[in-house]
């Protein structure tokens, strides 16, 4: 939501009351120098928008990540989830505790690889 902000581009809209009030060879200028306008805003508008995607990304993988996990923890017949469901049961905290820490460590790595990802793509951000 924080990216729809920049798609606001009052610029790119400036000269479309006048167009359609001028005549026929001034209009079709007029139509070109607005297209070549929104395109250009456009471009910029989207490269701009980049750091609140990727920042909007990293919010979703983390509550994506919540629910996986969550989903594991209540219907899982293999896997993590279910390890740490037969520990709990026989009272095996080490494991439990285990694999607590694998999950955190995967949604870590998860998050690091969305930051690189970014730091990549987006190597303007912070920096204006």
């Amino acid at each position: 939501m924080s990216s729809a902000r920049h798609f606001r581009s009052p610029q790119a809209n400036y000269h479309v009351p006048g167009v359609f009030l001028k005549s026929e060879p001034t209009l079709t200028h007029k139509v070109r120098c607005t297209a070549h306008v929104q395109i250009k805003t456009c471009c910029n508008t989207c490269a701009n928008s980049l750091p609140e995607i990727f920042t909007g990304a990293r919010v979703a993988m983390g509550v994506c990540w919540g629910t996986v996990v969550a989903a594991e923890l209540v219907a899982a017949e293999k896997g993590v989830g279910m390890m740490i469901m037969t520990a709990s049961k026989f009272q095996q905290t080490d494991i439990v505790i285990l694999g607590i820490v694998l999950i955190g460590i995967v949604g870590f790595g998860i998050d690091l690889l969305v930051r690189w990802t970014e730091r990549v793509l987006v190597p303007w951000k912070g920096k204006g």
